[in-house]
């Protein structure tokens, strides 16, 4: 089997679509079988972490045009089996192109803002009644995959021995934004930490893949025993498994945490991620703050103090953050039966 996948990766769209492209790559494929990627942007730190899981990247001109697009990915000469977009700019015009390859389209997506020409489409969106939001926008025989349970999480956040119910006790604090968020932004974080009256936190803050400028991020972590400063790590669970709270965006790695019952203080970092607000708020399974633009020291620090005084909410927020991503060996077997694949569990 031959698969391509179309995403894109930038500091300013985060890594967040190739991620859960390769997560779901890696529960489908066997091995030796052919996986492109094809980009229009993606940064160098993608391309490196991407080929170490054996996919080829492949770059396709600027996306100006959307059947463009489908015939440059097409020019690859891949003659594809299945073919995995993520992308909020391609839609029916693009897959409907795809289609002459005779592969099986998968879309992933969180918008329900556009039609689809897909045979699977995959949705983790936490909204009540998700069908209704595709009624025409997909084919009627397309097979839909919706909810947390369906997220594409990497096999390590999947381990039943990092998963844990907090206590609700905060002591240890794991800072996570994602990609799209400045140095300043981060660091209005940080201060607002020390602010915090008592023992202080100990606090690892992870940069990631798409973070440009890390240098105000170190010179502050100076002389801060409290501070840890990770940039890129494939031990992320590990973190999310030792931390009591997380400090993060609504996007994808929303998912992370829950699975793992990392109850978090978020905030919404691209437009993208305001359906996933709403439906973490509505579960209990985090505390949003609105947009990260709008958000302060003092707006920080008042929240954090609200959280560490609360052990009860907290440890609410475990459990609710649990229960958004169960079902998730169930999912797992329903869509690789749907494409036709031995799931690995």
């Amino acid at each position: 089997m031959t698969i391509l996948v179309r995403a894109d990766a930038s500091p300013e769209l985060g890594s967040g679509h190739v991620v859960r492209c390769a997560n779901l790559v890696q529960r489908l494929r066997d091995a030796g079988e052919l996986v492109v990627l094809a980009a229009s942007e993606i940064t160098p730190a993608v391309v490196e972490w991407l080929q170490a899981q054996d996919v080829r990247v492949s770059r396709v001109p600027p996306l100006t045009e959307v059947v463009e697009d489908a015939a440059s990915c097409l020019r690859l000469g891949l003659s594809p089996d299945l073919v995995i977009v993520d992308h909020y700019e391609l839609d029916s015009q693009w897959e409907l192109v795809m289609r002459s390859s005779g592969a099986t389209i998968v879309v992933i997506d969180d918008l329900a803002n556009r039609p689809h020409d897909c045979d699977v489409l995959i949705d983790p969106s936490p909204v009540e009644d998700p069908r209704v939001r595709y009624e025409g926008l997909v084919p009627q025989d397309a097979r839909l995959f919706l909810g947390p349970a369906f997220a594409l999480l990497r096999e390590d956040f999947l381990r039943p021995d990092l998963a844990r119910e907090r206590d609700g006790t905060i002591e240890r604090v794991l800072v996570f934004l994602g990609g799209g968020v400045t140095s300043d932004q981060v660091l209005t974080v940080l201060q607002a930490i020390e602010l915090l009256e008592g023992p202080p936190l100990q606090v690892v803050i992870l940069l990631g893949y798409s973070f440009q400028d890390p240098g105000p991020v170190h010179d502050f972590a100076v002389g801060r025993d409290w501070l840890s400063v990770v940039g890129v790590t494939e031990d992320v669970p590990a973190l999310m498994s030792w931390a009591d709270l997380a400090i993060g965006s609504c996007g994808g790695a929303s998912w992370e945490r829950c699975a793992l019952g990392l109850p978090a203080l978020a905030v919404v970092t691209a437009g993208n991620q305001v359906g996933n607000a709403t439906g973490l708020t509505v579960a209990g399974a985090a505390v949003v703050l609105g947009r990260i633009s709008e958000t302060s020291v003092e707006t920080w620090a008042r929240s954090l103090r609200v959280l560490v005084g609360d052990p009860v909410q907290v440890r609410a927020m475990s459990s609710a953050a649990l229960r958004l991503t169960s079902g998730r060996v169930t999912a797992r077997l329903e869509l690789a039966d749907a494409l036709g694949r031995q799931p690995s569990l």
